[in-house]
């Protein structure tokens, strides 16, 4: 349980005079939220090779591997939710935009161009972060873990 408690700040017990909360006073709990319904997750260690399992109020289970998968799947949903609302906002400015201009306001008209020249820009960054994003490959990054405590 030591991995888990270094990485996910977890635990059961008492330990030097801090106490970490329990999901339902059995599973330790993480900082960290369920993939699936936003629930807090909880650690167990299964098996005789101590595999973390991680589980919800709910019950959604997942190793490792699946909660870095869901995370990840939801961290690239909430990437592309945040590039459609700022697409709609550049649409909305480039409307206001039109009618200041022609209701006769042009430095509001102005204010609102640039406003949407800005909010392209980050809707440019946005899809420049979500092509650029890989998933991590977990057996990968597991053998560069054990090799280096092999190591050392």
């Amino acid at each position: 349980m030591h991995v888990a408690r270094t990485l996910l700040a977890v635990g059961t017990m008492v330990e030097g005079g801090m106490s970490t909360p329990t999901f339902e006073g059995r599973v330790p709990a993480t900082r960290t939220s369920c993939p699936e319904c936003a629930g807090v997750l909880g650690v167990r260690v299964d098996g005789d090779h101590g595999h973390l399992m991680f589980v919800c109020r709910v019950g959604h289970t997942f190793s490792i591997r699946d909660l870095l998968v869901g995370k990840e799947e939801q961290i690239e949903t909430r990437l592309w939710n945040a590039v459609v609302a700022l697409e709609e906002l550049v649409e909305i400015l480039e409307d206001f935009q039109q009618r200041a201009r022609r209701q006769g306001l042009p430095d509001a008209a102005r204010a609102l161009q640039e406003r949407a020249r800005r909010t392209e820009v980050q809707v440019a960054r946005l899809r420049s972060v979500i092509a650029e994003s890989r998933a991590v490959e977990v057996h990968d990054e597991v053998s560069r873990i054990r090799a280096t405590a092999e190591r050392g």
